[in-house]
C-alpha cells in the first residue's frame, strides 16, 4: 500500500435541484478510500428537509498525506483485546487515515498467541481464553487490509521476554532469577527478563516462529506487510550476568555486555532480512551500535529527537513514536503538545526529511 496517495474531490454547487455531483480522483485504491472517508466527513443529515447534505458546496479539495507511514501501536500482551475490540480499533483508524497497525503483540506480560511451530508459547497468555489462534491473526490482517491499513507485528526481543520462557524455560538465562531487577516475583508486572543469546535453541525457536508468521518470504504467510519490528529496546543485562553459559559464551567471543545485544540484534536482523521483509528496531539498537548498526534497519524513535536527527544523517530512515507527545497512557502529555509536535523536528535537509517515514502514536497496555 502506498503511503502517498494523492486524492481530488470535486463537489458541484446543489443549485435550484435537489441532487448534486461528486466526483473522487485518485492515484492509487487507498487514495480513493481516503478520498471517500473525506467525503464521508463533509456529508450530513438535515432533519428539516430529510435529506442528506453538504455545506457551502461548491468545493474543490486535493489532499496527500506528508507522511506515508501514519501508525498507532497498540498492546496486546499487557492487555489483551478480543478480536472485535480490534475491529473497532481499525475502523476508528481508517476515519482518521491512519495506515499502519503497529501490534506489539507479545511481552514479558503475556503471550498470547499461537504458534503451530512451537505450541508451548501460548502458555505465556494470561488465560486460555485470552489467546489469538493463527485464524485470528489472518482475520485481523484481512480486516484492516480492506480498510487500506498495514498491519506491523512486533516481537520484542532480547528484552522483555519472561512470557516466552513459560512455554520454554530454555530460553531464559540460567540463574536470571537471583538479581533483584531479574526475580520472578517481580513478574509479570514489572519483569524485564532477556532471552539468553548465547542458546542457540533461541535462534532456533525465532527463526522458526518468524518463517512460520511471514512465510518465509515477501509477500507470505500470515503478516503480509513488507515491515517487521524485532524490538530491540531496554535490556537488563543484571539478568545475564549470573549466566555460567553467557560467561563463557561471552569471554570466547570477547564480548562485552554491548557487544553481546548488538549480536543479538545483529543475527535477528539478518534472518528476518532473510525472509523478504525491512526489520524495524528501537532507538537503542542504534544508540548502543551507533553506525555499525545494519544500514537497512528502520530505526523506531522515542526518546530522543537527536537520536533521529543523527541518524537520518547517517543514512538511517526512521519512525517516531516520542513518548513525551504521542504515548496515549503518558497523563503527562497534554493535548497541546500532542496536536503540535512535528516528527520531523529540527531535520531541514530535503534527503534526511524522506528518511524519516512518519510516526506512530503508542496506545501501550502499562496503565
Amino acid at each position: 500500500m502506498s503511503g502517498l496517495d494523492t486524492v481530488k474531490i470535486i463537489m458541484e454547487a446543489t443549485g435550484t435541484n435537489t441532487t448534486a455531483t461528486a466526483t473522487i480522483n485518485a492515484t492509487t485504491v487507498y487514495g480513493a478510500l481516503r478520498g471517500l472517508e473525506t467525503f464521508s466527513q463533509l456529508v450530513y443529515y438535515n432533519i428539516e428537509k430529510d435529506v442528506y447534505a453538504i455545506n457551502n458546496a461548491p468545493w474543490t479539495i486535493e489532499d496527500y498525506p506528508r507522511f506515508p507511514h501514519r501508525g498507532l501501536l497498540t498492546d496486546t500482551s499487557r492487555h489483551f483485546f478480543p478480536v472485535k475490540v480490534l475491529f473497532r480499533l481499525l475502523d476508528s483508524m481508517a476515519y482518521a487515515k491512519l495506515n499502519v497497525l503497529h501490534w506489539h503483540i507479545v511481552d514479558a506480560q503475556s503471550f498470547p498467541m499461537q504458534s503451530a511451530s512451537f505450541p508451548r508459547l501460548w502458555e505465556g497468555s494470561w488465560s486460555p481464553s485470552e489467546r489469538y489462534s493463527t485464524q485470528d491473526l489472518k482475520d485481523v490482517v484481512e480486516y484492516a487490509r480492506l480498510r487500506g491499513i498495514r498491519v506491523v507485528p512486533e516481537f520484542d526481543g532480547p528484552g522483555h521476554a519472561y512470557a516466552w520462557g513459560i512455554g520454554y524455560p530454555a530460553l531464559l538465562p540460567q540463574g536470571y532469577n537471583i538479581s533483584a531487577k531479574c526475580g520472578a516475583d517481580t513478574c509479570p508486572t514489572s519483569c524485564n527478563i532477556p532471552l539468553d543469546p548465547s542458546n542457540e535453541f533461541t535462534y532456533q525457536l525465532l527463526e522458526g516462529l518468524f518463517n512460520e508468521m511471514t512465510g518465509g518470504k515477501q509477500g507470505q504467510g500470515i503478516f503480509l506487510d513488507n515491515m517487521f519490528h524485532t524490538g530491540g529496546d531496554e535490556i537488563q543485562y543484571e539478568c545475564w550476568e549470573n549466566s555460567t553459559q553467557i560467561a563463557q559464551f561471552m569471554q570466547q567471543h570477547s564480548f562485552t555486555y554491548d557487544q553481546l545485544y548488538i549480536y543479538f540484534v545483529s543475527r535477528v536482523s539478518m534472518m528476518v532480512k532473510g525472509m523478504g521483509r525491512q526489520v524495524i528496531n528501537w532507538e537503542g539498537t542504534y544508540s548502543t551500535a551507533g553506525n555499525t548498526l545494519d544500514e537497512d534497519t528502520i530505526v523506531n524513535i522515542y526518546l530522543r529527537m537527536d537520536v533521529m536527527a543523527k541518524a537520518v544523517v547517517s543514512g538511517y530512515r526512521c519512525i517516531v513514536s516520542m513518548a513525551c507527545a504521542w504515548y496515549l497512557d503518558s497523563v503527562w502529555n497534554d493535548w497541546q503538545h500532542f496536536y503540535s509536535f512535528d516528527p520531523q523536528g529540527n531535520v531541514t535537509d530535503p534527503t534526511q526529511i524522506k528518511r524519516i517515514l512518519g510516526g506512530e502514536v503508542s496506545n501501550w497496555g502499562e496503565t
